[in-house]
């Protein structure tokens, strides 16, 4: 089992098949979580293969209680498509989306539906606090966490930017 369940989404049409990279944003990520007694899973989903199948084993098999996805220009719409598939299994779990492509399009990320929290540049803190606020209580709102963009009451909000 593992608290936290960060996702790298397959490359739908890479220009290079051959061509992966480490998802280090996840790593940073992962490391700060674990450093803060958060026991973390991360998956990359293009080395692995993962099918609807399989994700769906380690969602059952990890329950997770906050999911995580990183974006780039080139796994955005894939990132969205996995968002879309884990809600439809977990309405309940809270889905976090950051990376460049969500960071640059927080309002159409959310829009989308699937999104629960779009963490706006740098997310290492960010998710941190998010995890405090979700698994822990230990933030009351998540009016109070920098650098994020969320729903309230159907309307999108976007917090003060976190300083880098």
């Amino acid at each position: 089992m593992s608290d936290i369940l960060l996702i790298q989404p397959p490359v739908g049409n890479p220009l290079n098949k051959s061509q992966f990279t480490i998802p280090l944003g996840l790593a940073y990520l992962a490391r700060v979580l674990q450093d803060n007694a958060y026991s973390v899973t991360v998956l990359d989903m293009g080395v692995e293969k993962t099918t609807r199948t399989t994700l769906s084993a380690i969602l059952s098999r990890e329950m997770p209680k906050l999911v995580g996805i990183t974006s780039t220009v080139l796994t955005y719409n894939d990132g969205i498509r996995v968002a879309s598939f884990i809600k439809k299994q977990k309405p309940n779990l809270p889905i976090v989306m950051g990376g460049p492509q969500a960071s640059f399009l927080p309002e159409q990320t959310l829009e989308k539906g699937c999104i629960d929290i779009v963490a706006i540049s740098e997310g290492e803190i960010t998710m941190l606090e998010i995890a405090e606020y979700y698994i822990n209580g230990d933030i009351s709102s998540l009016s109070k966490i920098k650098g994020i963009a969320y729903k309230h009451n159907g309307q999108i909000v976007i917090n003060e930017r976190r300083p880098f």
